[in-house]
């Protein structure tokens, strides 16, 4: 994953990630061809050390819409939820629980996280199932 340093929630707003599941997959950054036609509200809100910051919001474009949220009992951050907007590329297949839309859900004694696609209908049929 490409990780970018932001001083504030702000900046998290314009931050790009690739996310992959084999070794160096994600060395250059791939090329999306879906359709991008969802129009997505985006945030982002975190609870650092004691401090919250919350972002404007402002709207994206992309195949899906996702939202997800964390907290945690451990660590500096306690809290962390964002919205916005995600595409993948042409052959991806998505997680079993996703569905390809829906909500994967993980839970332990000190950490909660929730993240979740949104899509219009026709789309729905359109991913491969793991």
């Amino acid at each position: 994953m490409h990780h970018t340093v932001a001083k504030s929630a702000e900046d998290l707003l314009f931050t790009e990630s690739c996310i992959c599941g084999t070794d160096y997959c994600n060395s250059e950054k791939p090329e999306i061809t879906v359709k991008e036609n969802m129009k997505c509200d985006a945030f982002v809100r975190a609870e650092v050390l004691g401090n919250k910051m919350v972002s404007r919001n402002v709207t994206c474009t992309g195949e899906y819409c996702f939202k997800a949220k964390i907290s945690s009992e451990i660590g500096h951050m306690t809290s962390y939820s964002t919205m916005g907007c995600a595409s993948f590329i042409d052959d991806a297949q998505l997680a079993e629980e996703l569905n390809p839309i829906g909500c994967a859900k993980f839970e332990s004694e000190n950490v909660q996280v929730e993240a979740c696609l949104q899509v219009i209908i026709s789309l729905k049929n359109s991913r491969k199932k793991i």
